[in-house]
């Protein structure tokens, strides 16, 4: 008799059988997989990364400032609150400012 942990294992390899196939096997592979599926020189991709950097970087240099990382952190937290709103809006005009769409109808940036 099998254990519990046998079917269980069989039933996953079973479900991500197709999955596996044509999925990257490697960080290497996610990482080219993704590199080459987005269009880089998008303008609106390009803001997108500068707005994380500049992020990152005002989070760095105002570390030790309580307030200005208060600041930060609301605003974060409001990006993220309409983020899915944002989404929702990108996937319906996509054709206005992408060359592809990026976005799903419920608003999950994909």
């Amino acid at each position: 008799a099998s254990s519990l942990g046998d079917v269980v294992e069989d039933l996953k390899e079973q479900i991500f059988a197709d999955h596996k196939a044509g999925a990257p096997q490697s960080f290497r592979e996610d990482v080219a997989a993704f590199t080459s599926a987005v269009d880089w020189s998008e303008t609106w991709i390009r803001c997108l990364g500068l707005w994380h950097l500049t992020l990152w970087a005002m989070f760095f240099i105002f570390r030790n400032n309580y307030l200005v990382q208060c600041g930060l952190f609301f605003n974060v937290a409001t990006a993220v609150f309409i983020s899915e709103w944002l989404n929702g809006l990108a996937s319906t005009h996509w054709e206005k400012f992408s060359s592809q769409d990026y976005f799903d109808k419920r608003g999950v940036f994909m």
